[in-house]
């Protein structure tokens, strides 16, 4: 063999060898999978909405913290009702905010009622509520608001005695100029805050005023009776 041969033998073999060097390199450098069959992906199903609003219960209202007027509503709209709620006072609440047509003539009347009764002070709450009711449910027999007084005073005296002097001092103080003018201007006041103005003005014309402090003396009763028969939608 010729020196020329011998040496394209030897070249031809050193490529297939690095040839084969190469390929095996190559292969280790695969990664391996497993023969194994892919799992399906799970479906994600979305979280139930924690938030979702949930419907308010009412709670249980503490009367101590109501006014007389909120009392008063209160037994008008819920005569039935000694534990009121937060829901009951809800409605209480739009009731004496609402103004025309919209509030509650029946419960202002009483209102202006049982603002003249002194005998009211001292009493708790529940009491009061429980006079309230109790005038609701005879509503028709105290047409006025004299009867209406009358009625919540022999309720609240209800097995006491009252000497003369008393029931004159009573009487006396009801003819007061200083009480009368007090329950027109708060009857006045009433009207115009419960979408009444007109009615009030009305009123005040009527004895040739444009306002209260005009109004003589002796015509302060008239202008409280005017007012209640207003109120009561008479």
């Amino acid at each position: 063999m010729s020196l020329e041969l011998a040496i394209k033998e030897n070249t031809e073999v050193m490529r297939q060898l690095i040839a084969a060097m190469t390929g095996a390199g190559n292969t280790s450098q695969k990664t391996f999978v497993a023969d194994t069959k892919p799992e399906p992906k799970a479906e994600t199903k979305p979280a139930k909405n924690k938030a979702e609003k949930v419907a308010e219960t009412p709670v249980p209202a503490d009367i101590n913290s109501l006014n007389l007027e909120q009392l008063v509503h209160l037994a008008v709209l819920f005569p039935d009702v000694t534990e009121p709620d937060s829901g009951h006072i809800a409605k209480v609440d739009a009731t004496i905010n609402a103004t025309g047509d919209k509030r509650n003539r029946q419960a202002d009347a009483l209102d202006s009622a049982l603002a003249g009764v002194s005998e009211l002070k001292g009493l708790s709450n529940a009491v009061i509520l429980d006079l309230c009711a109790e005038m609701v449910a005879h509503w028709d027999d105290i047409p006025g608001i004299s009867e209406r007084r009358e009625f919540a005073v022999s309720l609240l005296s209800e097995g006491k005695t009252q000497s003369d002097d008393e029931a004159e001092a009573e009487a006396e103080a009801g003819q007061d100029p200083k009480v009368l003018f007090a329950q027109a201007e708060q009857l006045i006041l009433q009207l115009a805050k419960g979408g009444y103005r007109n009615e009030a003005v009305g009123i005040l014309n009527t004895f040739g005023a444009k306002k209260l402090g005009q109004v003589p003396e002796d015509k302060l009763a008239e202008v409280v009776a005017l007012a209640e028969k207003t109120l009561a939608g008479e």
